[in-house]
């Protein structure tokens, strides 16, 4: 994808390009969003061929994916839900297998109703997955119960799970730092990064706080397309910028 306004660079190299104008970069970051929509689109159709017509089985993607926000470097997580299916290893090996094929990197799990429900109960990086899954194919009334679980369950647990939330994102920033003060930021873990603002969307969900105002999600925006720009740049899954 070439984009005239940065001397023929992609819209992740002209973003790159020192002193490039501000009309320019607007438009570069337009072309990343609409790059990101695209490859979320393509995936999930080819994810909705995969499963097919298969009764009791939905297919929901968290993480990034979930959020449509996939980057060239970022992991495809995906949940495989099921009403008691005996044959369900076959058809999960008929959804992974063509993705790891392809060279995308897939962080997968494969679950019923009541397994997601207790796993999520226990698991603080589960639980904030599965409160943002999004229904990819199969059965939407199977995602929607388990979303809905899910949900109703961080929402009366919130008194005992939200201190857990607090005590990884403190120990994320005492790992990675504080970003708008680092030289070489980690863009997703350092605080100020992208996953503050997932933290902040999870105790919005619990009703105990708004959601992320304009401004924090103008800022979110921006650490998304310049992580989508590093990703395309250097052709790694790195998020430190460097």
């Amino acid at each position: 994808m070439t984009n005239t306004l940065g001397g023929g660079h992609s819209p992740a190299e002209a973003m790159a390009q020192p002193g490039s104008a501000q009309q320019g970069n607007a438009r570069d970051r337009a072309l990343l969003r609409v790059e990101r929509a695209r490859r979320a689109g393509e995936l999930d159709r080819r994810l909705a061929r995969l499963v097919g017509a298969e009764p009791d089985v939905a297919l929901v993607a968290v993480g990034s994916h979930g959020r449509e926000e996939l980057t060239p470097g970022g992991d495809v997580d995906l949940v495989l839900l099921h009403r008691d299916r005996p044959d369900i290893a076959p058809l999960a090996d008929r959804v992974w297998y063509p993705i790891w094929d392809s060279g995308l990197r897939l962080d997968h799990s494969v679950r019923t109703p009541a397994q997601a429900r207790a796993v999520a109960r226990e698991d603080l990086k589960a639980v904030l997955g599965l409160i943002s899954a999004r229904h990819v194919a199969g059965d939407p009334d199977l995602t929607r119960e388990v979303r809905e679980t899910v949900l109703a369950d961080w929402r009366s647990d919130a008194r005992r799970r939200l201190p857990e939330l607090r005590e990884m994102t403190r120990a994320r920033w005492n790992d990675s730092g504080e970003l708008a003060f680092l030289l070489e930021p980690d863009l997703k873990e350092s605080r100020g990064g992208l996953r503050d603002v997932h933290a902040i969307q999870a105790v919005a969900a619990a009703w105990v706080a708004p959601a992320p105002s304009a401004r924090v999600k103008d800022a979110y925006a921006l650490l998304l397309d310049v992580r989508h720009a590093l990703h395309e740049t250097t052709g790694r899954a790195a998020d430190h910028l460097a």
